[in-house]
């Protein structure tokens, strides 16, 4: 009997947080609600940590995989897969299933533009967080004092303001004798255009993405509408594992093997040939098949038929049963 073994490979994976105990600590809380925000932009999901206990909804990161949103829980890994595709896994699966790796010294294109934008979007946000704290301070120190001169207070306030808004590290440094530098007058407005530049290229970038992730999945429901097509007995029915209305879960059954996908709401008019069943139905239960065993059970299948048709089998066809071709050779 032939042997296989699976090829190493390399993936990013991040661990979802859990809550710090013991809770009620702000500190370690906002730290909390910080990482998981950014796990959550990370894997292009949403955040849903902090929900109220009386509420039954546990924490986790919705994500979106190529079978839809899934979940992930405090403790869980979500790993960003060779295509670039993120889905979640147990940490127990996880533990056995890969093992830790120090990273490449050169760093991809894509991961080099994915840093940059990311330290822009820090930049921005510390530069915001610096004014509202200058803007605070001055609002409780109230109007300059009787008897001050309004022209120098202005002088001051507007070197305060120069240095928030600057980054740390490009202020003017000493010279040897103790004395600042003459620093060049600020472009308030040349400042203000760039920021937008920075915004509208990292929102087009984002635009482009998601349009990209749509057309694949369109086209793959395509491909998924037609295998229901030629599959007998295929069903569908709402997903119940989706938060938001209108998902559903399309069941195939492929060389005696269960596969299932979901369907957005926006690819549900390529499935209205598909019997639809209620969740409860025999049909439409979920018999715990992952996306790589789903995947490998089509690749043996698709390698079966081609062994007993070969490439002149006119016939379309998935079922298990032989064609003409094949039973009259």
């Amino acid at each position: 009997m032939p042997q296989f073994r699976k090829k190493p490979v390399d993936i990013e994976a991040r661990c979802v947080p859990t809550y710090p105990q013991p809770r009620g600590r702000e500190t370690s809380v906002v730290a909390y609600v910080n990482e998981c925000v950014a796990l959550a932009e990370w894997c292009g999901g949403r955040s849903h940590m902090m929900n109220d206990a009386d509420s039954g909804i546990e924490d986790h990161i919705l994500i979106p995989t190529l079978e839809g949103d899934m979940r992930a829980l405090p403790g869980d890994y979500v790993i960003k897969g060779v295509k670039g595709e993120f889905y979640p896994c147990k940490p127990d699966v996880f533990a056995a299933t890969y093992e830790r790796v120090e990273p490449s010294p050169a760093a991809t294109d894509d991961e080099m533009t994915t840093r940059v934008f990311a330290a822009l979007h820090r930049s921005a946000e510390q530069d915001v967080s610096r004014v509202i704290t200058l803007y605070e301070r001055w609002a409780k120190a109230g109007p300059p004092p009787l008897g001050t001169s309004v022209s120098r207070w202005w002088d001051i306030r507007l070197a305060e303001l120069h240095a928030a808004i600057l980054p740390p590290g490009t202020q003017a440094e000493e010279t040897p004798m103790g004395q600042q530098e003459q620093s060049a007058p600020v472009d308030w407005r040349a400042i203000a255009k760039q920021r937008e530049r920075e915004l509208k290229a990292v929102g087009e970038q984002k635009h482009a993405v998601e349009q990209e992730r749509d057309g694949a999945y369109r086209e793959r429901a395509h491909l998924v509408a037609l295998l229901a097509a030629m599959t007998d007995g295929a069903v569908i029915t709402y997903a119940t594992d989706v938060d938001e209305p209108g998902w559903q879960i399309v069941y195939l059954t492929i060389g005696d093997r269960q596969a299932s996908w979901h369907v957005s709401p926006r690819d549900a008019d390529l499935f209205q040939h598909v019997e639809r069943v209620e969740h409860d139905d025999p049909r439409a239960q979920w018999d715990g098949h992952t996306t790589e065993e789903k995947y490998t059970a089509i690749a043996a299948h698709t390698a079966e038929l081609m062994q007993r048709c070969g490439p002149a089998c006119s016939e379309m066809h998935t079922g298990t049963g032989r064609c003409e071709t094949a039973s009259n050779p």
